[in-house]
């Protein structure tokens, strides 16, 4: 009698569609988790390429960086010594202006010297002499003031075509 594999064996043909089964689910388990670690490669291979891409434009940043970093240290330095030019500069016209001050508070003393020195001969001189000098001091004062009076009086009067043109010295010309 021929016996039949489905006879000898009836668990194993139900177990045979369970296995099939089981290794289609299996297959489509594998698919899914393979479509599925492409995708995630593909987004980590996206996310590599932004990353370069920032890395990139990070140096740049870092490069424009040193170049503004050096162009200021250059533009410090020579404003630095600049300042320190107009430092100089500066002591250098304090130290002249010391001087000159010093040179004029040294004339003033002699001035004052000299002053006492006039007064002293001016007393020892005689009255006469005295007298005859006052009078020239106050001919001298006069004098100095007509002419600017005149000069003022000359600039008030209005030149007109008919009149005689005046000189500097007031004097008609016709």
């Amino acid at each position: 009698m021929i016996v039949s594999s489905q006879q000898i064996f009836p668990s194993l043909s139900l177990s045979w569609l369970e296995f099939q089964y089981a290794v289609t689910v299996k297959k489509d388990e594998i698919q899914k988790l393979e479509k599925l670690a492409k995708e995630e490669e593909a987004k980590l291979e996206r996310a590599e390429e932004y990353l370069e891409k920032d890395a990139a434009m990070f140096d740049e940043f870092l490069k424009e960086n040193d170049r503004n970093s050096a162009q200021a240290l250059k533009m410090a330095e020579k404003e630095t010594k600049a300042k320190l030019e107009k430092i100089l500069e500066i002591r250098e016209l304090t130290a002249q202006m010391m001087n000159i001050q010093s040179e004029i508070a040294r004339f003033e003393d002699t001035l004052q010297e000299y002053m006492v020195f006039k007064d002293f001969l001016f007393q020892l001189s005689p009255k006469a002499w005295q007298e005859n000098y006052e009078r020239k001091r106050q001919k001298e004062k006069v004098l100095k003031v007509i002419p600017d009076l005149k000069d003022e009086k000359l600039a008030q009067v209005p030149s007109s075509g008919n009149r005689g043109k005046r000189s500097s010295k007031g004097q008609s010309t016709l």
